[in-house]
């Protein structure tokens, strides 16, 4: 509204304004200022302070008009409105509050005595800016014990430590407590002699904490943390005395959650069963370990963890729930073998199946342990993506099938040890290595893998589908009668059939044209052999040896082979090529045919002499007489050692040039030609 006026000179400068530009309040000899901003008027003072009757400054427009007049006003301590009027009759509303802020201590507190206690709640602290540590660990320190007059405290911004003299039985003084920067009971190497009897650590209105949780107690029995709902550290708890928790509204840990049932001191928690209602996700890694009566875990809504690791379970465990587990970064890990750790056995009877059948992605292992009652595998129908998977000593399973056909391995490991797995379906190409003990599926869709390892224990023959293997094969067949691969047309690495008391007698692999590093075989046995299309062998990036101390890249112990041949071998790089045909009163091969062997790196060493076994003074008689090596044009030593029958050198006669007395040896054969023999064409006996 515009005010008339015939004489304009009259109207202040300041008609038009309708602003509040200062308030204080003065209480005693403090004087509190108020921000004034976007039409709010706020101050602050402490919890502690009562503005009600405070002397009052309000300055405003000064031609303006103010309602209510502060003047008239003694309850400060409430929310109200003012509206100021410019002299030309415009409004402009505010509103005051105030907010009873908390009192600060600056740096870190300890709590000695109850006088330490008195002088802070005489100054009325709410808010600790640094660490409040409760007693000492001087084994002379005067016990503390209780807390009384610390209910004012609200929050720690560092962290809660608990030292050994506080002998209280509970921390109920600190029940107002709403958030904290950490909570410490001891250390790995020290376990807390702090609080008394049948101790409760109960902090019931907590929210949330900043940092790090490290309790190292055989004092604490209870943990009661009602609504902590997120923590932005490591959790670590290890307690011999540990026999229940409350953290049923947490949703989240930063870090990782590892709870042990020992110290450095003892063992023997009582605690039967640990479950975390609400909680999502764990940065970090679970592991809960060395708990002698626990009887199971659940974590209902929990989705995400960095790994979740179960290494000791004891022998009644029942149950494990994790069935809304989607992704794991590292690691699964349920493992029966707690006798090191807590005593008794190392195979689970109780846990029959697992509640975890919603996995996506493991970027670690899967593993499950000596579960004796095991009747069921987890469901992986929606896992896409493994690090590895291993399968030991589940005995219970009945026509189990493994269906891996729709899951990208990470490179680990397939390992499958005494369990009854009645076959497996797997992708194409997988990028793991097989490990197969006592446990002999069907294989169905694999074509490729990384390694494979086989310990053959079972009787009668074995097939393998494989066609190529990117690194080694190991067999270690001991009952196995007949090994067949016929796929099979590449290692990159070493191909190694062990051992030499085996009952296997044919070994066929018609397909195979080249082997990366060593190809050895201690099979004496074998009266079957086909390596019909071997081309190369020791011809990769890098030669690997499954015996460093070999003398061969080839190296073959046969002596159920009447004739030994490998008909399209054109190459053999590294040691050399190593034949033995003899161990103690066993010979039976009569001929070693390599027609089109052109280029040995190192040695060619034929040997019907037993060595490193204590005979090597002492050889049977051989029926070997034939060696055909009619195409060879490099080699870098000859040796050859125990041939009774053995007298035409001739196939030597292309490398003669390249060999010399160092590098040329021939004994106990019917002929033994020295270098300058072969120099002179002296190739057969005379």
């Amino acid at each position: 509204m515009q005010r008339c006026s015939d004489d304009k000179e009259f109207l202040p400068e300041d008609a038009d304004d309708n602003f509040i530009t200062s308030v204080q309040l003065t209480v005693g000899e403090e004087t509190y200022t108020a921000q004034i901003e976007n039409q709010q008027i706020t101050v602050t003072v402490p919890y502690t302070v009562s503005l009600n009757h405070a002397e009052v400054e309000f300055i405003y427009s000064t031609s303006a008009t103010i309602l209510p007049d502060p003047s008239s006003i003694t309850n400060w301590d409430e929310e109200r409105p003012f509206k100021v009027t410019s002299y030309n009759g415009d409004p402009r509303d505010y509103t005051y509050r105030v907010i009873k802020d908390e009192i600060r201590q600056e740096g870190d507190v300890t709590i000695l005595s109850r006088a330490d206690i008195d002088a802070l709640a005489e100054k009325g602290v709410t808010v600790i800016l640094g660490n409040l540590t409760l007693g000492s660990d001087d084994p002379e320190a005067t016990p503390l014990e209780d807390l009384k007059g610390l209910e004012l405290l609200k929050e720690i911004k560092g962290a809660l430590i608990i030292r050994n003299s506080y002998q209280g039985n509970d921390l109920l003084a600190l029940e107002a407590i709403t958030s904290i920067g950490g909570l410490q009971v001891g250390s790995s190497g020290s376990p807390s002699e702090a609080l008394n009897g049948e101790a409760l650590l109960s902090l019931p209105r907590l929210r949330s904490i900043d940092g790090e949780v490290r309790i190292y107690s055989d004092r604490i029995q209870w943990i009661h943390l009602p609504a902590l709902t997120t923590i932005a550290g490591n959790v670590t708890i290890h307690s011999a005395t540990l026999v229940s928790t409350d953290l049923s509204a947490l949703t989240s840990i930063a870090g990782d959650l590892v709870l042990t049932g020992y110290t450095k001191e003892s063992t023997g928690s009582e605690l039967m069963y640990v479950e975390i209602p609400s909680l999502e996700t764990v940065s970090g890694k679970i592991e809960i370990t060395a708990f002698p009566k626990l009887m199971g875990i659940t974590f209902e809504k929990l989705t995400s963890a960095g790994a979740v690791l179960l290494p000791h379970i004891p022998f009644e465990f029942e149950t494990i729930r994790l069935p809304n587990l989607k992704n794991v970064e590292g690691d699964i890990d349920f493992t029966s073998n707690s006798a090191d750790v807590i005593g008794g056995t190392l195979q689970n009877t109780g846990i029959k199946e697992i509640g975890m059948d919603q996995l996506q992605s493991v970027g670690g292992r899967i593993t499950l342990s000596r579960l004796a009652a095991l009747t069921r595998l987890p469901d992986l129908s929606d896992l896409h993506q493994l690090g590895g998977l291993k399968l030991n000593n589940i005995q219970a399973l009945t026509d189990q099938e493994l269906d891996i056909s729709h899951i990208n391995f990470g490179g680990d490991s397939l390992i499958l040890s005494n369990t009854n797995i009645h076959s497996i379906y797997g992708p194409e190409e997988l990028n793991a290595t097989l490990y197969l003990n006592g446990t002999y599926p069907e294989i169905e869709g694999i074509s490729s893998l990384k390694d494979l390892y086989y310990y053959g224990r079972n009787h009668g023959p074995v097939t393998l589908p494989f066609a190529t293997v990117e690194k080694n094969i190991y067999m270690y067949l001991h009952e196995c009668t007949e090994l067949h691969m016929p796929a099979l047309k590449e290692v990159g690495g070493y191909f190694s059939v062990d051992y030499q008391m085996t009952a296997l007698h044919t070994l066929q692999v018609p397909a195979l044209r080249k082997v990366g590093g060593q190809l050895y075989i201690r099979s004496g046995n074998i009266t079957s052999l086909s390596l019909t299309s071997l081309e190369e062998v020791g011809t990769g990036t890098e030669i690997v040896y499954s015996d460093n101390e070999s003398p061969g890249t080839i190296d073959i112990l046969t002596t159920g082979l009447s004739e030994l041949s490998f008909p399209k071998l054109k190459k053999v790089a590294g040691k050399g090529l190593a034949v033995q045909t003899t161990e103690v009163m066993t010979e039976a091969c009569e001929s070693i045919r390599f027609p089109s062997l052109e280029e040995i790196e190192g040695c060619l060493l034929l040997s019907g002499e037993v060595y490193d076994s204590g005979y090597s003074d002492w050889f049977p008689d051989q029926k070997l007489s034939q060696v055909l090596l009619p195409n060879l044009k490099k080699t870098d030593a000859v040796k050859i050692i125990g041939y009774s029958l053995l007298e035409d050198f001739s196939m030597f006669k292309n490398v003669v040039e390249q060999l010399s007395d160092e590098t040329w040896t021939v004994k106990n054969c019917r002929y033994n030609p020295t270098y300058e023999d072969m120099k002179a064409g002296q190739f057969t006996k005379q």
